[in-house]
């Protein structure tokens, strides 16, 4: 077995849905096994989607073990040389595997390696590439400064801010959300440390990687998207508690003084707590459901099912117009959106390759793209 990949799914079933079919492409002549731990979901999404991937191994929590027992319980079953962690709130390109799996070909010192990820609105997320936490890394969060000066390498140093998103490097943090590593590597280590419930346990596994003399590579193409936080997105406040929580058991676990950044954590913690507080935006699926062109993009033959699926999810109520594609260029395509003024973008796989929908994403920064699949009724923030 060539690649095991591991997701753990927590109440996003429209998401996993649409995720596995984007590995099911990717992983295509690649010797691929995928195991999906459903983790004390509220809704049980073995029975819905065991019969449309039969090929998947599922595995039943009845309890949520967190995000680092979910996977190494996982780890027990791969058999793959290399291990993929992958969120469930991905969506893959059809060469994301292929490429990364060429890298550790060509790259004997690369451990484990990441790729760059954009958000729903085609925005990069910094998290893609990071630097150990540090205590000027916190001062200068804390301060505001890693965000007014976003391309620095001293005050966002944390991001890796100077470091071009599109290009190759090596770095000392990789995101779980999309982190492949060699199996030996894994079968070494152990595998994710269970004292973190959820967060931080990436930065931890980074840390214990560059130790045994192997290096972290971040990949600048090709990208995946990312919806990021979806199993937590309505508790958003608790969730933050918990990350600092997971920044507080790395720093007094791996620096010799580091207790020395718990003040600047606790700190961190309360000031952002409060900023989420007193926030007016609310979350992504309160600002979508305030913004109502929708944009639908398919063949046409497909567009009478598109829309008799959006109206049996209440999506009704918006604005609906349709592009039907034929060979337009992703210029092109942007420039009729921009037309239409569309605030959401719903496109139809394969009607537009994954590749060619991420690249106008990222023509198109600022619009929600959000995707449905042939032999699919599933339409992600639906769940």
């Amino acid at each position: 077995m060539t690649l095991s990949i591991i997701i753990v799914n927590y109440n996003v079933r429209a998401f996993l849905e649409q995720c596995i079919r984007t590995v099911l492409i990717a992983s295509h002549n690649i010797n691929t096994e995928i195991i999906v731990v459903d983790n004390g979901s509220s809704e049980d999404c073995i029975p819905i989607l065991q019969p449309l991937f039969p090929k998947v191994q599922f595995i039943r929590s009845d309890i949520n073990m967190g995000f680092a027992k979910a996977n190494n319980l996982a780890l027990q079953k791969a058999s793959g040389s290399f291990v993929l962690f992958l969120n469930p709130d991905t969506l893959l390109t059809p060469f994301a595997l292929s490429t990364c799996l060429q890298h550790f070909a060509t790259h004997e010192q690369t451990g484990a390696l990441g790729i760059r990820m954009i958000n729903g609105f085609g925005e990069f997320l910094p998290e893609s590439k990071r630097a150990l936490p540090s205590i000027s890394t916190a001062f200068f969060k804390l301060s505001g400064l890693a965000r007014i000066f976003p391309s620095s390498g001293v005050f966002n140093r944390y991001a890796l801010g100077d470091l071009s998103p599109l290009q190759n490097h090596q770095v000392e943090v990789l995101a779980g959300a999309f982190m492949m590593v060699r199996k030996n590597i894994l079968d070494t280590l152990g595998g994710f440390d269970t004292d973190y419930f959820m967060y931080g346990e990436d930065i931890d596994l980074s840390l214990r990687i560059s130790k045994t003399g192997y290096t972290l590579q971040y990949l600048g193409e090709p990208p995946i998207v990312h919806y990021k936080g979806q199993s937590s997105k309505h508790r958003t406040v608790f969730h933050t508690a918990i990350f600092f929580q997971a920044m507080k058991i790395f720093v007094q676990k791996n620096y010799r003084l580091g207790w020395m950044l718990i003040p600047f954590i606790q700190l961190l913690s309360i000031w952002t707590q409060f900023k989420k507080k007193i926030s007016k935006s609310g979350s992504t699926e309160a600002l979508l459901q305030a913004q109502k062109n929708l944009l639908v993009i398919c063949k046409k033959e497909y567009e009478a099912d598109i829309l008799s699926i959006l109206e049996q999810q209440n999506r009704s109520h918006c604005h609906l117009s349709s592009i039907y594609l034929h060979q337009q260029s992703t210029t092109i395509l942007s420039n009729e959106i921009r037309q239409y003024k569309a605030e959401q973008i719903l496109i139809r796989i394969p009607d537009m390759d994954m590749s060619d929908a991420i690249s106008l994403m990222e023509k198109n920064k600022g619009i929600f793209f959000r995707f449905i699949f042939a032999d699919s009724a599933t339409i992600s923030f639906n769940n």
